[in-house]
């Protein structure tokens, strides 16, 4: 069971790169098209539904498929499509169809098997809530009286690992 807090501006983000089936090609598609369905069944047409779509042409929004084929594409949670009754506490089910769409000699845009899609992550990004485990802003190599750096003790489990030095001057 997928579980979200319930605050409208809290965002998913989906990452994926674009690759050529033939690794020596330089050619290029048209569109990239990704439906991700949040369902509470696994039925071909659920009743309650949550999509998160995205839809990238190249040379449109400052994409450019030849300088950069690595993509996060983020929503907040009130821009996906929702069924008039839908609730994250409903979802069973995550699908993620994905298309690329290429001109090439046909004349016009239809789904092409020269790329995949490599799909990296989907995250929940909560930013309508503080939390102090992503409110570490910098970080500096931490050195004893000798200057040599410390070595986290082996066989240790942390999560961050920090020391504070307080001196008076």
């Amino acid at each position: 069971m997928l579980i979200l807090q319930k605050i409208p501006t809290d965002e998913l983000r989906l990452a994926f790169s674009l690759v050529n089936k033939d690794g020596d090609s330089v050619a290029l598609p048209d569109t990239i098209r990704i439906l991700v369905d949040f369902a509470g069944t696994d039925s071909s047409s659920p009743t309650t539904y949550a999509r998160f779509e995205v839809d990238i042409e190249d040379g449109v929004d400052g994409y450019d498929f030849a300088t950069n084929r690595y993509f996060i594409v983020s929503k907040q949670l009130q821009e996906l499509y929702t069924s008039q009754d839908f609730t994250w506490d409903a979802v069973t089910v995550v699908k993620i169809y994905a298309c690329v769409l290429d001109t090439g000699v046909s004349g016009g845009p239809l789904p092409s098997s020269d790329y995949y899609i490599a799909l990296d992550a989907m995250r929940l990004e909560n930013i309508s809530t503080v939390n102090p485990l992503y409110g570490l802003t910098g970080y500096s190599v931490i050195k004893n009286s000798d200057e040599t750096t410390i070595i986290k003790s082996p066989n240790t489990n942390n999560y961050i690992e920090f020391r504070f030095s307080i001196g008076v001057t």
